[in-house]
């Protein structure tokens, strides 16, 4: 097999979407959700890792050819197919999604802060948000190093945690048997929050728009290649998250004999009594660019769905200002009042449910011969990846079910949930737009 130079100089053009996208499998919510996961069910639950990131590399590609075949991204299509009414409700429950992300982004960049330098939550935050402006305003100058910083943290990331990771024993048979799929009752909510921290609808609308970056030529092969140069950067970038996950779950495997569930903002401490500061820097080092980074992706994710959906422009610096205001108060009331490690399992399983509200319209896009008569996909396997997803979406509500208090209220509230859950999911299935609801919305904010 000979080596051609043109073909990888192409392939390098199109590198960067994924490592930003990856920002959201690699959140301090997914890594709030490994400690416990290498804490409470140690390696057994490496399976779940492996099926998360199967299923994340799945949506991510199907995303890629979206954005590829249609020129449009998730948010437009769903402005262009649904009603205003649908169309509204499919935001907020994005938003939704964004701001308990954003919580789990806050909290991990001020306990990192904490770790490194020993700010206060508050100066922490306001620390956090003055980076990540001057890490948008490298967006400006250019769009691929911009890309190409968070390949940058991700080499942090793994560094700092396959630092720590080497530094605890690893019994060969222990890991292997985490390959073997079994699931003990107590490991399941730790499985479904570890499915839930990696498959985040957001990163769908992110993907399929920031494909959109790249200047493809309209014919059928440039098509071709720009998706398969798309999917091998994915790929790459599934792997290298996959294995961070891995170490982290190894870390603190070391760990499981504390009985109670380690708050990610004890866990400098801990590593500090075991292994001494060199640990604690690096752990706080690769907690900050994990919580960093994925304020940029949160950040550029809400401006893309509101210019989809809304039609409406906004600064991407007025949008991490604004949702970083609205989390505040919570952040600071979780930080001190709080079980931020119950917090981050909850808000993992908040992402998980909004899940269906972007599959939904997603299936639907890539099998509209209107959208994108160019694609070819496989009926059968489309139709796996639908029956595994509504599977581990009913897991999920299982979960969140499993965590309210057994009383008469709560179990007329959880019934009414579900009800609604269904009936809702069950209709945007059926919905279309009406023809006189074809005028859009067109604000711009500066």
């Amino acid at each position: 097999m000979s080596f051609d130079g043109r073909k990888s100089l192409r392939f390098l053009e199109f590198v960067g979407p994924a490592f930003l996208i990856s920002m959201g499998a690699l959140d301090p919510g997914n890594i709030s959700g490994d400690v416990a996961v290498g804490q409470k069910a140690e390696y057994r639950l490496i399976w779940v890792l492996i099926v998360a990131a199967g299923l994340y590399y799945w949506y991510q590609s199907l995303c890629i050819q979206l954005g590829v075949y249609a020129r449009k991204d998730i948010a437009t299509l769903c402005k262009d197919t649904y009603s205003k009414k649908w169309n509204g409700f499919l935001w907020a429950m994005c938003e939704v999604a964004l701001l308990a992300a954003d919580t789990q982004e806050v909290l991990g960049s001020a306990i990192a802060l904490q770790i490194l330098f020993g700010f206060p939550p508050i100066v922490g935050i306001i620390a956090s948000l003055i980076i990540a402006f001057a890490i948008l305003h490298m967006q400006n100058k250019n769009q691929q190093k911009f890309e190409m910083f968070f390949g940058v943290c991700i080499l942090v990331m793994a560094i700092c945690f396959g630092i720590n990771f080497l530094r605890t024993s690893h019994p060969l048979g222990e890991i292997l048997q985490g390959f073997i799929p079994t699931v003990r009752i107590k490991d399941l909510p730790y499985a479904i929050s570890l499915m839930g921290s990696i498959l985040m609808p957001q990163n769908l609308f992110l993907h399929s728009a920031l494909v959109l970056t790249r200047d493809i030529p309209q014919d059928i092969e440039s098509k071709k290649q720009a998706v398969r140069f798309f999917r091998l950067e994915t790929l790459i970038t599934v792997i290298v998250s996959s294995f961070i996950n891995f170490f982290i779950i190894g870390t603190f495997d070391y760990f499981s004999d504390i009985e109670d569930l380690i708050q990610l903002k004890d866990v400098g401490n801990i590593l500090a009594k075991n292994f001494g500061g060199i640990a604690v820097v690096v752990w706080g080092l690769g907690l900050f660019s994990s919580g960093q980074s994925a304020t940029i992706a949160g950040a550029l994710t809400g401006q893309y769905i509101m210019e989809g959906f809304l039609s409406l422009r906004i600064n991407r610096e007025l949008r991490i200002l604004l949702s970083r205001a609205i989390s505040l108060v919570p952040c600071i009331i979780i930080f001190h009042f709080a079980d931020v490690g119950i917090i981050y399992i909850l808000l993992n399983v908040v992402q998980f449910i909004q899940l269906p509200f972007v599959l939904i319209p997603l299936f639907r896009f890539v099998e509209d011969k209107s959208i994108v008569p160019e694609l070819n996909l496989c009926p059968k396997n489309l139709n796996i990846l639908k029956i595994i997803s509504a599977g581990f979406v009913l897991m999920n509500i299982g979960q969140l079910i499993s965590v309210v208090p057994f009383e008469f209220w709560s179990i007329v509230f959880i019934i009414v949930f579900l009800i609604g859950y269904v009936v809702v999911l069950l209709k945007l299935f059926e919905a279309k737009k009406n023809s006189s609801e074809a005028d859009q919305l067109s604000v711009e904010m500066v």
